[in-house]
């Protein structure tokens, strides 16, 4: 694989009591030699001074709706939450390899707006090894 560029999405999302999501973030470029590696996951409310709000959020390869981690599936690539602004923490699963859209799904103890930043690095690799990502991002493997 051969390192091509930085990326970098951004945005608000809205979180409440229940999941919120998913929310597509829109990554593939209708190739399957060109992918994305997550290498760095935040989110933070909209007012973290203000807000004692706790969160969870999940990044995934799926639309599915679930804000709980399990770490066992293939579909999470990364992780983070937040209790009462005085501890965040973010975890990135170091296999991943996005060959098409992110999936971010929030729950948040009170309706409010989450900011998020995904750093990702861009490869071009092979349409073998891309094929091979996407099979093991639609979770072929545990559940």
């Amino acid at each position: 694989m051969k390192k091509i560029g930085e990326y970098t999405a951004k945005g608000q999302v809205l979180a409440g009591t229940s999941a919120s999501g998913p929310f597509k973030i829109r990554l593939f470029d209708g190739e399957f030699n060109t992918g994305y590696r997550v290498t760095k996951f935040e989110i933070c409310t909209d007012s973290p001074i203000f807000d004692n709000s706790e969160f969870t959020a999940v990044l995934k390869t799926e639309p599915e709706d679930s804000a709980n981690f399990n770490w066992q599936k293939n579909t999470e690539v990364a992780w983070a939450f937040m209790e009462d602004t005085l501890y965040f923490k973010s975890f990135v699963d170091p296999d991943n390899f996005i060959v098409e859209d992110l999936f971010l799904v929030c729950r948040a103890g009170t309706e409010s707006p989450l900011n998020y930043m995904i750093h990702m690095e861009k490869y071009e690799t092979t349409s073998a090894r891309g094929a091979l990502a996407m099979v093991r991002n639609r979770s072929q493997g545990a559940d």
